[in-house]
């Protein structure tokens, strides 16, 4: 039944997709670079002995792991709202469906159903099928991702 809704969105979904990818592929490399920055802050202290001790490959280190989870963050709020806003508008498709339907229903419909069982389609259902949509599919397509790189690194 969604996939009629959001079929005409599928450059957003594959946005959504993509930006996932490198969201998730970001998280799990990112602390490789931690351990490269532990390794070099232990190579550091027992240089420092030695009286050649430099801190550059650590702040490296450092500073790669940080744009890596910068990177991750601002692919994943871009995500979210591309997600938010193909959500919104297929949810008011969905609005804009149910509203012509019920133009075309004889009265006597409406005199068989309670005027709040109507009015909770328009307003509870539908926003619970928007939070729905907006949550678990973005969190499905990204934990899934995120569990397929975990293993593969």
């Amino acid at each position: 039944y969604f996939i009629k809704y959001l079929k005409p969105y599928k450059k957003g979904i594959a946005i959504v997709i993509i930006l996932s990818l490198l969201s998730s592929g970001a998280q799990v490399i990112a602390p490789t670079f931690l351990g490269c920055a532990v390794t070099d802050l232990t190579k550091y202290l027992s240089d420092l002995k030695k009286g050649t001790a430099s801190l550059n490959t650590f702040y490296s280190a450092l500073w790669s792991m940080l744009l890596f989870y910068v990177l991750s963050q601002v692919a994943i709020f871009i995500a979210w709202m591309v997600m938010s806003k193909f959500n919104a508008d297929s949810t008011n498709d969905m609005r804009e469906n149910l509203f012509a339907k019920f133009q075309r229903m004889l009265v006597r419909y409406f005199d068989t159903h309670q005027d709040g069982k109507l009015l909770s389609l328009f307003t509870s259902d539908l926003d619970n099928i928007f939070n729905a949509m907006n949550n678990a599919i973005f969190e499905i397509i990204s934990q899934g991702i995120m569990f397929i790189g975990t293993i593969v690194i």
